[in-house]
């Protein structure tokens, strides 16, 4: 543990390293698979995919037997070895399975049921597993109504959707019926909070409490209580970070030797929400389809309108000339894994129209 006050370079090395981003501390096995979304979670499958895409560890984690990113995703959830829900204010994520109780009592939003979303639980209790469509035959709840209290009730953890291939239909389950196992080993909201953001905070190494709640979707003034707990219990630091302020640091971080790095990340991505007010600040008016990660900082923006059908990068924007000074191709290839040719078009990088031979 180090004890003098780092710089911002000096954690954003750190954190890339937490975070997996670089050569040597990326993933290669199964079981680091599962210690990522450990540490990171709860972590979103990737924007603008297929609906059941799983989570898909681009630049974080490498297999060793050759399988790509999304068949060690797929591979992991078939094994129920991560769970489906909605975290961080409904927004649908995984989590390990082993982690369900603690993440179940630190995101569950309690609130009276409505009529619909009364019967179709009490319909999942007594009858489930359902799909959908038996579900809207048995209950009576149907289409958007049905769509609505599933999420309500998701949103509440009263019920799951078993999501373990990349299928439009899946059946849904009460979870007390099911797992009533972590219904009874879910901590108090508060303890199970603190340990989100205990994870959290090692993970990105120096956090404000702005970037604690943007991330977790947590009042800002439960979380300022809850880091200044931690800092009381001495897991983190409270520090003056030269350009930054002030910020609530990892005990336990060591000074790591920069490595380069460079990763495409999605909207969604734990880097990315910690930091959503700075980067839309940033960013400005630019629609996102992704963001460009290079040696620590969230420096470019591909931005563009998704579309059902086939759609564009309209352009990949860079605030900092410096940012943009990596190999224009690598960035590229590394945004085509997402945005294949011919489907999707980059038109322009850095305001500067593409030759043919790139588009």
């Amino acid at each position: 543990m180090s004890t003098a006050v780092p710089s911002p370079e000096q954690i954003l090395a750190a954190r890339a390293v937490r975070h997996h981003l670089t050569p040597s501390s990326r993933g290669s096995s199964d079981s680091d698979y599962l210690e990522i979304v450990g540490q990171l979670g709860p972590l979103r499958p990737p924007s603008f995919e297929f609906p059941g895409t799983p989570v898909v560890l681009f630049d974080r984690h490498e297999d060793a037997a050759g399988s790509s990113a999304q068949e060690v995703g797929e591979r992991i959830r078939r094994q129920r070895l991560v769970f489906k829900g909605r975290f961080q204010g409904g927004k649908v994520a995984y989590v390990r399975t082993s982690d369900v109780p603690i993440y179940l009592a630190a995101f569950r939003r309690e609130r009276p049921l409505t009529g619909p979303e009364r019967v179709v639980l009490e319909v999942l209790e007594s009858e489930g597993p359902l799909h959908k469509s038996d579900l809207a035959e048995v209950s009576g709840v149907r289409g958007r109504e049905l769509s609505a209290a599933l999420q309500r009730l998701q949103e509440a953890f009263l019920v799951f959707e078993q999501q373990l291939e990349t299928e439009w239909d899946n059946a849904w389950f009460s979870l007390e019926r099911e797992q009533p196992e972590w219904l009874v080993a879910a901590p108090e909201q508060d303890l199970a909070r603190l340990e989100v953001l205990r994870r959290f905070s090692r993970a990105h190494v120096a956090t404000s409490a702005q970037e604690a709640k943007d991330w977790s979707g947590f009042p800002l003034r439960q979380v300022r209580e809850l880091l200044t707990e931690l800092t009381e219990s001495g897991e983190l630091t409270r520090v003056a970070i030269d350009g930054w302020g002030e910020r609530f640091m990892a005990s336990d971080w060591e000074p790591v030797e920069p490595e380069a790095s460079l990763a495409i990340l999605d909207p969604g991505d734990p880097l990315v929400t910690a930091q959503a007010s700075v980067l839309k600040r940033k960013f400005d008016g630019l629609p996102a389809l992704k963001y460009v990660y290079v040696d620590g900082d969230v420096a470019g923006i591909a931005t563009g309108r998704w579309g059902i059908g086939p759609f564009d990068v309209d352009d990949v924007v860079f605030i900092e000339e410096t940012s943009s000074e990596r190999s224009r191709d690598d960035i590229i290839a590394k945004l085509r894994r997402h945005f294949p040719s011919p489907r999707h078009r980059i038109v322009s990088f850095g305001g500067i129209p593409l030759d043919g031979r790139l588009v």
